[in-house]
C-alpha cells in the first residue's frame, strides 16, 4: 500500500504487521547454587504509588528567586481542602543563590528532574513582523548556555503540525532549525480585519451624509418628535422604508463570513496544540512550551462590537446582540480544554505574542458600559491578548510581552526554569476522573507564586501507548531495558510497496524472571506505530508474547538476546517506525525508533 493512496490513512495502514517471530537462544546447565542466586536478583515487585507533583515557582518582588524555604512554608490545598506534602524537593536556583535546602527525613526528598523545553511556533493567524522579531529573539536565547539537565525542540504549525527538531541539548542543531523556519511565509487575517473596519467606517460616514441630504430633498417639514409613528424622527428607518440601500445590512455577512473562516484557523490551531500537547504525556518530568503565535478564540467579536457602534438604529431595531452574534464563533472552552490537558500533562506554557496590532488599537470605536463578567470561558480579562495571559497563568508559566526587552526576558525565563521547588502529595480522591483545583500558598512575606492549577485524575494511564507516540512523534526515547532496533533487507512487492523487516532486540538479563517450577518466565508487550513524512501515525499494533527458559538453561540465557522480527508493508519514503517494549513482570519500559528510507538502503540507527 503505497502512501499517496486516497482511502483514509487508517486504512492505508492495515496491513502494516504481518508477520513476526521469535528466537531465544538458551543452553548448559546451572548448579542449584547458581540458580537459587538468579531468581533471587531477577525477582521484582512492582509497587504502584500515585502522586501528583506540583512544580513552584517562588520569586520577590523584583522576580529574583527565593531560595532556602522548606515544606514548613507551603501551604497547599485541593479543591480547597489542604493536603499534606508527602514528597519534596528544592532545586538549586540561579548562579549565586544558595545550594539546595536540606529536607527533613520525614519528606522524601524527589531526584532533580530533567527539563523539557519545546519551543513551539504557531503560524496560523501571525503578523511576519512581530513573529520575526521573536524567532530572533528566540535564536539569541539559543544562543546562551541553558540550566542543566535540559533538552529543547523545535515545533511549528503551519496547518500541518511538524517537529523541526527533535528533543535535543545540541544548541547547533536547535539554531539551524530555527533558521530553517525563520523566513518561511506566513498568513494573517490582520489585514484583513482592519480593512474590513475601516471600509465601514468610511462607508458609515459617506451614507450619513448621504441620508441627510436625501431626506433634506424629500421632505421639507420637520419631523414630528411626539409622534412615535413619525419614521422622519429615525433617518435610517426612514431611508431604508422608502426602498434605499442601506449600507449596514451588507456589512453583517462580512463580518460572519470573517469570523467563520476565522475561527476555523483558530480550532485547527488549538487541535493541534492540544494533541502536541498530548505527544508530551509520554515524556516524564517537568515540560515547559515557549509558545509564539497569535491565538484568538473570539474570531469577529471586535467587528460585531465595531457595527454595532457604527449602525445602533439597525441593532436597537433588530434587538440583536453583537455579542450573541460573536458567541457562535466563541473558543473559550476549546482553549479550556487544552490547558486542563496542559496541567494533567505537568506542561507551564510561557507565551509570547506574535499578533498583530489588533482592531481593538487601530478602531476609534470605544466600547462602553460592557459587564465584562458575561463574556464566556474561563476569564473575564479584556484585551487583545487574554489567551496568553491565560495559557500562562493557569498553567504556572509567564507572558513574555514583545513589547518590552524579550531577549532579557527569555534570559529569566532560563533562569526560572533551573530555580523551582517540587511538592508532591497523594490525591485525596485518585483515578476519580475529575478535574482538580490546586492552589499553593507560600509563608513568606512579599513572596509571589507561579504554579499549574489544576489536574485530571485519569485513573491508570496506558503508559506504554504514551511511550510509543512520543517516540514517533517526539523522538524522544527512553530505554532502560536496552532494546535495540536493526533494518534488515527491504524486499520489494507488486504496486510499489515493500516488505520491510524490523528486528527488535531484548536482552533477556534486563527482563524479570519469575520463577515457576522448571521455568523462569517473562511476558513481553510490544507495540509498534509507524510515523510517515507528513507527521501521520498509522494504527498502534499491540501484541503479548510470553517467554519461558527452563532452569537449567538460566545462566547462559540471560546473556542472550530475545529477537522480534517485525515485517512491515509500506510504501516509499521516509517512514519513522517506533517501538515499545514493557516487561510485565516489572512494568519497566523501553522504547526506540529508527528511521527508514522505504525503497532505499540507508537508515538512521535506533535511539
Amino acid at each position: 500500500m503505497t502512501v499517496s493512496c486516497v482511502r483514509p490513512f487508517a486504512r492505508r495502514w492495515s496491513k502494516i504487521l504481518v508477520t513476526l517471530t521469535v528466537t531465544v537462544t538458551a543452553a548448559a546447565a546451572v548448579s542449584a547454587d547458581q540458580e537459587t542466586t538468579r531468581q533471587a536478583a531477577a525477582f521484582f515487585s512492582p509497587v504502584d504509588v500515585q502522586l501528583v507533583s506540583v512544580e513552584v515557582r517562588v520569586s520577590d518582588a523584583d522576580g529574583e528567586p527565593i531560595a532556602g524555604l522548606t515544606p514548613a512554608d507551603f501551604e497547599v490545598r485541593e479543591d480547597g481542602e489542604p493536603v499534606q506534602i508527602s514528597h519534596f524537593f528544592a532545586s538549586r536556583p540561579v548562579q549565586g543563590h544558595p545550594a539546595s535546602v536540606v529536607v527533613p527525613s520525614t519528606v522524601p526528598a524527589v531526584p532533580h528532574q530533567e527539563l523539557f523545553l519545546a519551543l513551539y511556533v504557531d503560524d496560523v493567524d501571525t503578523d511576519a513582523r512581530r513573529r520575526m522579531a521573536a524567532l530572533t529573539n528566540l535564536h539569541t536565547f539559543l544562543e546562551q548556555p541553558l540550566p542543566p539537565n535540559v533538552k529543547t525542540m523545535l515545533v511549528r504549525f503551519n496547518g500541518q503540525l511538524r517537529v523541526v527538531c527533535d528533543f535535543s541539548d545540541d544548541t547547533d542543531r536547535l539554531l539551524a532549525a530555527l533558521d530553517e523556519i525563520r523566513d518561511e511565509p506566513v498568513f494573517s487575517s490582520d489585514r484583513e480585519e482592519q480593512a474590513l473596519f475601516r471600509e465601514m467606517q468610511g462607508a458609515t460616514t459617506d451614507q450619513r451624509v448621504e441620508i441627510r441630504n436625501w431626506m433634506e430633498t424629500q421632505t421639507r417639514q420637520k419631523p414630528d418628535f411626539s409622534n412615535p409613528g413619525d419614521m422622519r424622527t429615525k433617518p435610517y428607518a426612514f431611508y431604508e422604508a422608502n426602498n434605499r440601500p442601506v449600507y449596514h445590512d451588507s456589512y453583517l455577512p462580512k463580518i460572519h463570513d470573517f469570523a467563520r473562516n476565522k475561527s476555523l484557523r483558530s480550532r485547527a490551531s488549538l487541535e493541534a496544540l492540544q494533541r502536541f500537547v498530548g505527544y508530551l504525556n509520554g515524556v516524564p518530568g517537568r515540560k515547559a512550551v515557549v509558545w509564539v503565535g497569535g491565538l484568538d478564540t473570539r474570531p469577529g467579536e471586535s467587528l460585531f462590537l465595531a457595527w454595532e457602534e457604527l449602525f445602533p438604529e439597525k441593532v436597537g431595531r433588530q434587538g440583536m446582540s453583537p455579542m450573541m452574534e460573536a458567541q457562535q464563533y466563541d473558543m473559550s472552552r476549546d482553549l479550556e480544554h487544552v490547558l486542563e490537558l496542559a496541567n494533567s500533562r505537568r506542561v507551564s506554557f510561557f507565551t509570547i505574542s506574535s499578533l498583530g496590532a489588533g482592531l481593538e488599537r487601530i478602531s476609534s470605536v470605544e466600547v462602553k458600559g460592557r459587564d465584562q463578567s458575561k463574556r464566556s470561558g474561563f476569564s473575564d480579562i479584556w484585551g487583545g491578548e487574554d489567551e496568553l495571559d491565560i495559557m500562562s497563568v493557569t498553567t504556572g508559566g509567564r507572558t513574555l510581552r514583545d513589547n518590552m526587552n524579550l531577549d532579557e526576558q527569555l534570559r529569566n525565563v532560563s533562569a526560572e526554569l533551573g530555580a523551582y521547588y517540587s511538592l508532591g502529595y497523594t490525591p485525596p480522591t485518585p483515578g476519580d476522573g475529575a478535574y482538580h483545583s490546586i492552589s499553593v500558598k507560600v509563608q513568606r512575606k512579599g513572596a509571589r507564586v507561579r504554579h499549574r492549577q489544576g489536574y485530571r485524575s485519569e485513573g491508570e494511564r496506558d503508559s506504554k501507548r504514551d511511550g510509543l507516540v512520543a517516540a514517533a512523534t517526539l523522538g524522544f526515547t527512553e530505554n532502560p531495558l536496552g532494546i535495540k532496533l536493526e533494518m534488515r533487507a527491504q524486499e520489494p512487492r507488486p504496486g510499489g510497496t515493500f516488505t520491510v523487516p524490523v528486528v527488535v532486540e531484548i536482552p533477556i538479563g534486563s527482563l524479570a524472571l519469575l520463577p515457576q517450577k522448571d521455568l523462569h518466565t517473562a511476558n513481553i508487550s510490544l507495540l509498534s506505530v509507524v510515523r510517515d513524512d507528513h507527521g501521520r501515525l498509522s494504527e498502534i499494533h499491540d501484541r503479548e508474547f510470553p517467554l519461558e527458559i527452563a532452569n537449567n538453561q538460566l545462566v547462559s540465557a540471560i546473556t542472550q538476546k530475545a529477537e522480534f522480527v517485525l515485517g512491515m508493508v509500506l510504501g516509499n519514503g521516509p517512514r519513522r517506525i517506533a517501538v515499545s517494549v514493557q516487561d510485565t513482570n516489572s512494568s519497566v519500559q523501553s522504547t526506540a525508533f529508527i528511521d527508514v528510507e522505504v525503497g532505499a538502503d540507508s537508515t538512521v540507527p535506533s535511539e
